[in-house]
């Protein structure tokens, strides 16, 4: 069976199953707050498996388990989150997280193969971890994690292999959601522009062939005024059409102009997006005897053109990226 319990203003339980218990939610309006488990942190889930939670404030002594997730202004965490549990809030501090994390903000402990997605991130240690933020600081990072900032990134100290560190200039999905539509306007615009060019070039050609009958029908007219003689209707018919050709070439010129123009803004939007990379940097810390130089990485990723510049790491070692020559290059700096 399928139950909600509505909560208003507080309420503790000591665990909630979908079996005993159901989805917990809450009044948006009301200044709710959940407190979960005892004050010991029990080796089973505290919040059991397939468990949605929707509060204000929540704090969990104990785990999460499978396929449960948590919607909250504030989230605390005191045991481990499962790999398929979800946690979506403003301000969230894990224990051990190994599922995956939306927040503003974000502090963790003790990173397991789990994902983080925030705009302010601070970790002590990452194993095996997935870190995309605006502003990162690691303190550990051991093996096999993949940490993303836009804006800044400090490592403390690498343990391990096969780890690496990446400025995107785009920041998040959202982001990336935005200039890739960015992207596909300038590629319909350009395909626009392919055919109404195509177009020009026809008219252009219709065009140079009337400016021919024009000059024979100016000739023509002379004589029958030099005469005296009414001018053929057909004469007539035939200026009428050769200035609607003339109005609807200058027309279509304006069009190109127009979609060119187009094309001009919408790439200056993907550059101004991607100029914010200068300004972002990466500060690499203590590279410990369990770790090599070699097998850990710096990545600068760049949206347009679509490249990756990337690096090994040294220790003590600041990096970013800088513009030489109309050419992105890594810059790196010893730290005093």
């Amino acid at each position: 069976e399928n139950k909600t319990i509505e909560i208003h203003e507080t309420l503790k339980k000591p665990s909630i199953t979908f079996k005993n218990t159901g989805d917990i939610s809450a009044d948006d309006h009301g200044a709710v707050s959940l407190q979960v488990g005892e004050n010991n942190i029990a080796e089973e889930d505290a919040i059991g498996m397939g468990v949605d939670i929707k509060v204000k404030d929540i704090v969990v002594k104990g785990n999460m388990g499978s396929h449960s997730s948590i919607t909250a202004d504030s989230v605390e965490i005191k045991g481990k989150t499962h790999k398929t549990s979800m946690i979506k809030a403003k301000d969230a501090i894990v224990n051990i997280h190994s599922g995956t994390l939306s927040a503003d903000v974000a502090q963790v402990n003790r990173v397991e193969i789990g994902k983080v997605l925030s705009k302010l991130t601070k970790i002590h240690d990452v194993f095996s971890g997935s870190v995309d933020s605006d502003e990162v600081h690691v303190v550990n990072v051991h093996k096999f994690s993949t940490i993303t900032a836009t804006k800044s990134m400090y490592i403390e100290n690498i343990l391990g292999n096969e780890n690496v560190f990446k400025i995107s200039s785009v920041g998040g999905k959202k982001d990336a959601m935005a200039l890739q539509h960015i992207k596909s306007e300038v590629l319909l615009t350009e395909q626009e522009l392919n055919r109404e060019m195509n177009k020009f070039e026809e008219m252009k050609k219709i065009i140079h062939e009337q400016a021919k009958i024009v000059e024979t029908i100016k000739e023509k007219v002379k004589n029958f005024r030099k005469r005296n003689a009414p001018i053929p209707v057909a004469f007539k018919t035939k200026q009428i059409q050769i200035k609607e050709s003339i109005a609807n070439f200058h027309k279509q010129r304006a069009k190109i102009d127009r979609l060119e123009k187009d094309i001009v803004d919408k790439k200056d939007m993907i550059q101004s997006v991607q100029s914010s990379i200068l300004d972002a940097s990466i500060y690499i810390g203590n590279i410990h005897d369990t770790a090599s130089e070699d097998a850990n990485f710096v990545e600068f990723h760049l949206s347009e053109p679509k490249r990756v510049l990337k690096t090994t790491v040294s220790a003590f070692s600041s990096y970013s990226l800088v513009m030489e020559d109309d050419q992105f290059k890594i810059k790196k700096s010893k730290a005093m």
